[in-house]
């Protein structure tokens, strides 16, 4: 299956959110159930990550980052 990703959704499913934070699924998971990334159920067994919310992740990794230099 090939996917089109030169448009980033506002709301992305795990493989989406993986493919645009460069995590894998598991660490995703990991991320979320430590509460540093947030996920909203939209149906039974299904959940969306806003963009802005990963966003924001990956923006205070890189303060971190940042700090430690």
């Amino acid at each position: 299956m090939i996917h089109d990703y030169t448009f980033v959704p506002r709301a992305m499913n795990i493989k989406q959110a993986s493919h645009y934070t460069s995590l894998s699924t598991s660490q995703i998971l990991r991320m979320v159930d430590a509460g540093d990334i947030k996920r909203y159920r939209i149906t039974t067994g299904r959940y969306a990550y806003l963009k802005e919310d990963l966003d924001n992740f990956l923006e205070q990794i890189k303060q971190k980052l940042d700090s430690q230099l």
